[in-house]
């Protein structure tokens, strides 16, 4: 099976993300306006997104105890 390419991999996850980790508008003007140009603006969005996702995961762990 071929490899999947990166945009074909975010097009996926279209309406399957919960509003409570996707990021809003507001959140995107801000992560464009507060980084040196577009590339840092994608990493800082990835890495906002990881964050999230490490959250949830530690709570979702901790609420199986």
């Amino acid at each position: 099976m071929a490899k999947r390419r990166a945009i074909e991999l975010a097009d996926s996850m279209i309406g399957k993300i919960s509003e409570e980790y996707g990021l809003k508008m507001e959140e995107l003007c801000e992560l464009r306006a507060e980084s040196e140009d577009l590339f840092q603006a994608v990493f800082n969005g990835y890495n906002l997104g990881f964050l999230r996702g490490t959250k949830a995961a530690k709570a979702k762990k901790k609420n199986r105890k």
